[in-house]
């Protein structure tokens, strides 16, 4: 019986590069989770994270 992914097998962005969102022409049914702090905010496209799951960028 399997137990999904073994340790360490979901790499992690470590270094993501960010964009601003009038420089990024993502299409309308492009679904991303978007996170707002402290007047800072980001999105993060659902397509990159079901690959990487956890971004360092803190």
């Amino acid at each position: 019986m399997s137990g999904g992914v073994g340790h360490d097998g979901i790499p992690s962005i470590d270094e993501p590069r960010f964009a601003r969102a009038t420089d990024v022409n993502l299409p309308d049914c492009e679904r991303v989770f978007g996170v707002a702090l402290d007047g800072d905010v980001r999105a993060y496209p659902q397509r990159i994270l079901v690959r990487h799951e956890i971004v360092n960028d803190v």
